[in-house]
């Protein structure tokens, strides 16, 4: 009997899930998304870093501009001590320079030497420029011409100023006279720290009679004529000019006939010279002297360049020389501080008989009753003025300005003329701009120098 085997059915194939194709426009999002977001980070990145650099950049170059500001103060200073004045300068030309984005002007000037200088003594006084006050490094390498030599002064590597000084007839470049630039708008603008100012605090305002008149009529129309049937005639003398080109700018605008008393040694104290030449402006030193320990200041607040009544006799006088040297064109000198040095008789007719034989003159600012100033001018036969009224105050707004404006005016009125002294404030350069063009024939502002004496 056949045995039956029992056939196990075999099991059902199960059947692997399919798997799900890629959507290859899902794929194509995903990349193309990836992508975008790389490019934009990169775009961000380097416009970023394009940003950082061009700040980088007008930094450096605002850094440079100041520091070439500074060498233009050596050389004056060189110039003094090889006996070169301003009249051998025979022209002067600047060229726009550009290097790893940071832009410069370089100063060229061209000097005929009425000696003959050796090459050893321009050495000798190129080593000192930017030895002190110069953040960066200066160097300078002089070269010999058929005519001349040629120095050649680099700050931190860039190519800042070229001396050509020639002995024969010097071929130069003649600049073209710049157009005047429309007067432009003072702006109230907050003004920027300065150094402090000189211990005389302007008096208080004495209220001018009439100043209802002039409010209402909106002019000087009420002013009236000297006693002798002229015009009166005030000056007007800026003082502690050199520390801002934005405040030159605006005060060459007010008048002509306004002077710049520009101090020693600071960043823009050679701009201010210059551009007050360009507007007929007259330029006349701002010594700094030294103040009362009363006062509340000392020798340090009045500044670089400062005469101290402790100090040598000749190192007075060559301090003095180095100051007039450092500032272009001047034709006078007045005090900055100085309480305590210009009461002291010997030290200040030594200062006057300097200023004799340079054929300056002296405008005494009055910074203390007992300044000896005036008088010994008058005794040594140097012209002089004294201070009438100080205009302005620090602290006080531009009614106070336009208060001591009235007052100046009114002693004129008085006198023939008046002597008033102000400072770089922004409400005093605007109270001037707005209160000068209201004159209108009935008030002359006339230069300092014409009221010597």
């Amino acid at each position: 009997m056949t045995k039956k085997t029992s056939k196990t059915p075999p099991k059902p194939r199960q059947r692997r899930p399919r798997k799900k194709k890629a959507n290859p426009n899902k794929t194509y999002i995903v990349v193309a998304g990836f992508i975008l977001l790389v490019g934009i980070t990169l775009f961000g990145l380097n416009l970023l870093k394009g940003n950082l650099s061009s700040e980088k950049n007008t930094r450096a170059s605002e850094q440079l501009a100041g520091e070439i500001e500074k060498v233009d103060s050596d050389i004056y200073r060189m110039f003094f001590k090889l006996g070169i004045s301003e009249k051998n300068v025979t022209d002067e030309e600047t060229v726009k320079k550009e290097q790893d984005g940071v832009n410069w002007a370089q100063n060229i000037k061209y000097i005929k030497l009425d000696k003959n200088i050796s090459k050893n003594s321009l050495d000798g006084v190129l080593k000192d420029i930017g030895s002190s006050n110069i953040n960066k490094k200066v160097e300078y390498n002089i070269e010999k011409f058929k005519s001349g030599y040629t120095a050649s002064i680099k700050i931190d590597g860039y190519d800042t100023h070229k001396l050509r000084f020639l002995t024969g007839k010097p071929k130069v470049v003649v600049k073209k006279q710049e157009k005047k630039q429309e007067p432009k708008k003072v702006e109230k603008t907050p003004e920027k720290k300065a150094e402090k100012k000189s211990e005389k605090q302007p008096e208080k305002t004495a209220e001018v009679k009439k100043a209802d008149k002039t409010d209402k009529a909106g002019d000087y129309s009420y002013v009236s004529k000297t006693p002798d049937g002229k015009i009166p005639r005030i000056s007007i003398i800026v003082d502690d000019v050199g520390l801002s080109k934005k405040y030159v700018d605006q005060l060459v605008e007010l008048s002509p006939n306004i002077t710049f008393a520009i101090m020693p040694k600071r960043p823009h104290s050679i701009y201010a010279a210059k551009k007050a030449g360009e507007y007929g402006i007259d330029v006349i030193l701002h010594q700094p002297m030294e103040p009362k320990a009363s006062s509340g200041y000392n020798a340090d607040d009045a500044g670089e360049g400062v005469l101290m009544v402790g100090q040598p006799k000749d190192l007075i006088i060559a301090q003095l020389n180095a100051n007039l040297a450092s500032v272009p064109n001047v034709i006078g000198v007045n005090n900055h501080m100085g309480s305590k040095f210009t009461e002291n008789e010997e030290l200040m007719r030594l200062v006057m008989l300097n200023l004799k034989n340079k054929g300056l003159f002296w405008v005494d600012s009055l910074t203390t009753p007992k300044s000896m100033g005036y008088s010994l001018a008058k005794e040594e036969g140097v012209k002089v003025a004294r201070r009438d009224v100080f205009l302005d105050n620090k602290k006080k707004g531009k009614s106070y300005v336009v208060s001591q404006l009235k007052k100046l005016i009114s002693k004129a009125e008085k006198n023939g003329y008046a002597i008033g002294i102000c400072h770089p404030y922004p409400q005093t350069i605007q109270a001037l701009a707005e209160e000068i063009p209201k004159f209108n024939g009935k008030i002359e502002i006339t230069p300092v120098k014409s009221l010597l004496n």
